[in-house]
């Protein structure tokens, strides 16, 4: 058994299912013979008996005569010579029995002196002679009667067969086989054919698997087919994709830590110096810049915490039912005077009031993130709309701006760490980069859905939606 056990371990995955395929054909081809031998052997066991059974009726006058000329079963030999003269071929599949079912002579000697059940008698042809009159049997002309004086059967009726229907039999079984075999070889040949065309695109899927394991990342497999391994080799051209994108993101997470972290430190340590070696003068200014710089690490902290709190389902969420539109509108106060400063357009469409359950600083720090993007982005006098929709069991938010918009191919990435459209999205807002990917967490956060939409030189709109959870 373990051996067993270990050569089906060792074998190869094509190996394996050929040879299912072959013990299935094999198994088959096995049990289609035995079936249609069996079928034919009875089917043509009883057309033999019938056929035969035919024969023998038409033999009945030429041995009634005989028996009438001899005045009995005399002269056998004499008899079985006027059998093959006069039937041929046809003549050697015959039992002549007594009235008391011993064979007195057969095409098969060797059943001579045999006696015959009833049962098998009953199946035979009865020879009547005409008797004289007081003699036991069936009522004739004249007065005489009909006394059956033997009887006469067929071989099959033993199921014997004649030499000619064993070759028959023989041939058909050879033809049976050699079909069988036939059918066999093209079977096992299309197998392999299929049993290539699977196993291609899983060594094809394995050694893109081994190459992703010595680091060589780019692996694509070409896909020739819509059926279930074409959907596998699908699915891992994506999974390789959003791995290659991983690791694109993960590089471009530490340069821009690093960078982000980088710069405030480096003004720091430039100052410190400055203020150490009495360059600078530890004037108000000096200490303010220092300040400021380090709150935008602090900010660059508390932002990478939030955001892997929230990637790890341990961020806390406090709901309550909050008045969302105030909510909004406190916001919106906020923003007001960097909107004024670049002469944005504000176009609100809320309703008067809209009560859910939510978590307001949480939900707070989303509208924020989201319209501080916004105003960003928009050049100056360009215009920002809010759009607030309620239906029976959510809430969906929209915030459009008419800023140069965001690529279709970058689209899906828009809420990454650190995502910036290179020619669009540029480095010099100040923020961390880190609003985008920390509002969707927060959105998901409460059971709710983000998302973007978005053209180039048509503007982008982020759409959110949140359940309303009425009590």
């Amino acid at each position: 058994m373990r051996q067993l056990q270990e050569i089906n371990r060792r074998a190869p995955f094509g190996m394996k299912i050929f040879g299912t395929f072959f013990a299935i054909i094999a198994v088959g081809a096995i049990a289609l013979y035995l079936i249609l031998n069996m079928t034919l052997d009875m089917n043509f066991q009883e057309f033999s008996k019938q056929n035969s059974q035919l024969h023998i009726q038409g033999m009945v006058s030429l041995f009634k005569q005989h028996y009438a000329q001899h005045r009995g079963w005399h002269a056998l030999e004499q008899l079985r010579v006027e059998v093959s003269n006069v039937y041929g071929s046809l003549g050697d599949n015959f039992i002549l029995a007594d009235t008391s079912g011993t064979v007195l002579m057969a095409s098969d000697e060797t059943l001579v002196g045999q006696t015959l059940a009833p049962s098998v008698l009953s199946q035979g042809s009865s020879i009547f002679f005409r008797g004289q009159q007081g003699q036991q049997g069936r009522q004739g002309p004249q007065g005489q009667q009909n006394q059956q004086v033997g009887t006469l059967l067929s071989e099959a009726t033993l199921g014997r067969r004649t030499n000619l229907e064993t070759d028959f039999l023989s041939s058909v079984d050879r033809a049976i086989l050699l079909a069988g075999i036939i059918a066999g070889m093209v079977a096992l040949l299309l197998g392999v054919l299929l049993v290539r065309q699977m196993t291609r695109p899983l060594r094809q899927l394995g050694n893109a698997m081994l190459s992703i394991a010595d680091g060589e990342k780019q692996q694509q497999i070409e896909i020739r087919s819509a059926d279930a391994l074409g959907q596998i080799g699908e699915a891992f051209n994506k999974m390789n994709h959003k791995l290659d994108h991983s690791e694109k993101l993960r590089q471009h997470f530490l340069a821009d830590i690093t960078h982000e972290l980088r710069t405030p430190l480096t003004i720091l340590q430039g100052d410190l110096y400055a203020l150490q070696t009495n360059v600078y003068e530890p004037t108000v200014e000096t200490f303010a810049s220092l300040y400021e710089e380090s709150l935008r690490m602090g900010r660059l902290v508390e932002d990478l915490r939030n955001l892997s709190l929230a990637e790890a389902g341990k961020l806390s969420i406090e709901k309550q039912p909050t008045d969302f539109v105030r909510l909004l509108n406190q916001v919106v106060e906020t923003l007001k005077p960097l909107l004024k400063k670049k002469n944005i357009n504000l176009v609100i469409d809320l309703p008067q009031e809209l009560i859910i359950d939510l978590d307001p600083d949480r939900t707070t720090q989303v509208l924020w993130n989201l319209l501080k993007n916004a105003s960003h982005y928009t050049p100056p006098n360009g215009q920002i709309s809010i759009g607030v929709t309620s239906e029976v069991s959510q809430v969906q938010v929209e915030i459009s701006d008419t800023g140069p918009g965001i690529a279709a191919d970058e689209l899906p990435y828009v809420f990454d760490r650190f995502w910036r459209a290179d020619k669009v999205r540029g480095q010099k807002s100040g923020g961390t980069g880190l609003g985008l990917a920390i509002a969707k967490q927060l959105i998901v956060a409460q059971d709710g859905q983000i998302w973007v939409q978005s053209e180039l030189k048509q503007g982008t709109t982020f759409v959110f939606s949140l359940p309303i959870n009425h009590a």
